[in-house]
């Protein structure tokens, strides 16, 4: 209750100061905290609400609910492939929301052509921040570009998008996530059979999940990753420690290289004291480890080198590797635009975390904390993974913009849960209401809390892939959108990386020649964006209205 309380008087107080004002320009480095107003200021009230009637409301069909998801687990992982296809379909549009979610595609489209990085011509090349604002890694030597993502999670897409189809991927990640969250709460609770059915469930009904499955970030990507490799990892035989190491290689270069180390690190320092066995098993670690970071690391040098032969692009020195290269001028820009913005982050991405899990991991977590010594060895270093990505996560990327809950949370998502289940296990045997009060907070969770976030999602998302596709379906040869008149408007300017759309969207930068892509051309900016249906002026498109 305390955390509801605290979370909607901060909502206000963000208001109440003018930080976060529906009519403002130019605040979008702060989006994160607008989300916050707009969404999780109604949702913390109901969820003390749903805390007060799991406590005081007593409906056995509830328990009744959770032992049949038992029984017919497989229907289960059935009926959430199924949902994290609808938040893909109905409540994303099938849209990818941001630059960082639209990137992963653009360079599966590349991976489908059969190479490594896009070709890109001259005239292009000049302007190619017109053309693509953010995220590419660009080499003019050769007249290349792609994505500056790793690729592990476009090279999934593209898979999925030859094989199946793209929006098959999470909820197929989705299912697995489940999957292995629950034989990872077989093996560490195995006095408990209901272990693996309310692990599974406390991970599903909590919005972030599914709501993060319909995105195009890589994010359900990391989670399933992870809760593979610790299924694998807790087989405890040589065997399992190489197939986690495998799985780990590959976790690495799905999308930044820091987050699957920072999820592993608590469990190899155990087996390193001896906690899991034979300190023989980290040697499949050490040579996984070994070769993913420094080529994960390299990989747009590498994929240059792999595609043209030329070696001279290879890095001689840590120092002149772009990815690091990159950080630092990342980490001065952000320094300069978000200073003394910290404090505001940090308490946004936890109240919103907070916010978009199941109330019962709420309920739980306190449990958790107070009875920390009895919880068993994997439950601690879950928490202990957990808190390292939080702390990890407000040195390197505090500004988590555009999410739904805390998304650099989300790798360790599974591990808030197992950590939860560590104090409930303990727990029960002391209070048995309380199996009633989690059952409660499960349904409860899943029959009012996903709609309604549901619901908030669609009301942001659906005007921006409305007009998404009106600027896709314009009958022009160029679109030049105008930066400085729109909350998010980079967001717009997506295009193929072979450059073979028509139109063509390019951003408003002086030396764009609009000729270039052919004679007719349009500019948009907030009036025409606003005719098209997005609604400027509200705190999920601020700004003063044309």
């Amino acid at each position: 209750m305390s955390i509801c309380v605290f979370g909607f008087l901060f909502a206000l107080h963000l208001q109440n100061i003018g930080f976060v004002d529906a009519t403002a320009n130019n605040r979008d480095t702060i989006s994160s905290l607008y989300l916050l107003v707009a969404q999780d200021r109604f949702v913390a009230p109901l969820i003390a609400g749903i805390l007060i009637f799991s406590c005081y409301v007593k409906l056995p069909v509830m328990t009744d609910i959770v032992v049949w998801c038992g029984k017919h687990f497989r229907w289960l992982l059935f009926g959430s492939f199924l949902l994290a296809l609808f938040s893909r379909v109905i409540v994303h549009h099938s849209f990818d929301l941001s630059l960082d979610e639209f990137m992963p595609t653009f360079q599966a489209k590349i991976f489908q052509s059969g190479q490594l990085l896009a070709p890109i011509e001259e005239n292009a090349l000049a302007v190619n921040k017109n053309l693509q604002p953010f995220f590419t890694y660009v080499n003019s030597d050769h007249g290349l570009w792609s994505s500056y993502y790793r690729p592990v999670h476009a090279a999934l897409i593209a898979v999925f998008s030859q094989l199946l189809h793209a929006d098959l991927l999470n909820p197929l990640l989705t299912v697995l996530s489940l999957w292995a969250i629950a034989d990872i709460a077989r093996r560490i609770f195995p006095k408990h059979p209901e272990a693996p059915v309310l692990s599974a469930l406390l991970l599903l009904v909590s919005p972030q999940f599914l709501a993060t499955a319909g995105t195009g970030f890589s994010f359900t990507g990391h989670l399933a990753f992870n809760l593979i490799w610790l299924a694998a990892f807790l087989r405890g035989s040589f065997r399992g420690h190489v197939l986690a190491a495998l799985v780990g290689f590959f976790a690495v270069g799905l999308h930044q290289v820091h987050v699957h180390p920072l999820f592993v690190t608590p469990f190899l320092a155990a087996l390193l004291l001896g906690r899991f066995g034979s300190r023989v098993a980290l040697v499949p670690y050490a040579i996984s480890y070994g070769l993913a970071l420094p080529i994960w690391m390299v990989w747009p040098e590498i994929s240059i080198w792999l595609q043209t032969g030329d070696t001279s692009v290879l890095p001689t020195a840590v120092m002149e590797i772009d990815y690091i290269k990159d950080y630092f001028r990342y980490s001065d820009k952000v320094q300069a635009n978000e200073k003394d913005l910290g404090g505001y982050f940090l308490a946004t991405n936890v109240f919103r975390f907070l916010f978009w899990v199941s109330p019962a991991l709420l309920i739980l977590m306190f449990i958790t904390l107070g009875k920390i010594k009895d919880i068993g060895l994997v439950p601690v270093l879950s928490g202990i993974g957990f808190l390292l990505m939080l702390v990890a996560t407000q040195v390197l990327m505090p500004n988590q913009m555009h999410s739904w809950g805390a998304r650099y949370y989300h790798p360790v998502l599974g591990n808030f849960v197992l950590f939860g289940l560590g104090g409930y296990f303990v727990a029960v045997s002391q209070n048995t209401g309380l199996k009633q009060v989690i059952a409660t907070l499960v349904v409860v969770s899943a029959v009012v809390l996903l709609p309604v976030r549901a619901i908030q999602m669609e009301a942001k998302i659906a005007p921006r892939a409305a007009v998404q596709r009106t600027l896709s379906e314009l009958d022009v040869d160029t679109v030049i959108i105008q930066l400085n008149q729109q909350w998010f408007a980079p967001d717009f300017i997506r295009n193929d990386p072979f450059l073979t759309n028509r139109p063509i969207i390019v951003a408003d930068r002086p030396q764009i020649n609009f000729d270039h892509f052919g004679p007719a051309y349009i500019s948009i900016g907030k009036p025409e964006l606003s005719e098209f249906g997005l609604p400027i002026g509200t705190l999920y498109e601020p700004g003063k209205a044309p």
